[in-house]
């Protein structure tokens, strides 16, 4: 190949990259995610216990404990950094709830979306294991 070809060649690749757009899981989250993932705080309120933890499970189910209730649903990533919860509703039927995230190191961090007036808030996990 000659330069012109291959620089050619370069820039089509790009423009299918950019047509294609970003992809639905960036980095592997897919696998980083599995384990259990322990509360450590809310916007920067330090958690007084470890009583909520989320585990994911490879096959893309997830288990979590709260404060008032436990949960087993289905999780899926979305493109942009945006995981789906699907679990069963609080009175019937199935709930959906998207949630933003980002993984840095050994910390899950969940974007809540504002409620009542309040701006979004960060809630931070801990790895506690990697599902092994």
């Amino acid at each position: 190949m000659t330069r012109s070809t291959t620089f050619v060649a370069f820039c089509f690749t790009l423009l299918l990259l950019a047509i294609a757009g970003e992809p639905s899981v960036a980095g592997g989250d897919e696998k980083t995610i599995v384990g259990r993932w322990d509360f450590v705080s809310y916007n920067g309120v330090l958690a007084k216990d470890n009583a909520v933890y989320f585990r994911f499970n490879k096959d893309g189910t997830f288990t979590s404990s709260g404060v008032f209730a436990n949960s087993e649903g289905k999780y899926k990533f979305l493109s942009n950094k945006v995981i789906e919860f699907d679990e069963p509703g609080i009175l019937y039927g199935r709930r959906k709830n998207e949630i933003k995230y980002r993984i840095e190191k050994d910390n899950l961090i969940f974007t809540i979306p504002p409620i009542l007036g309040n701006g979004a808030a960060d809630m931070v996990f801990k790895r506690v294991d990697s599902g092994k």
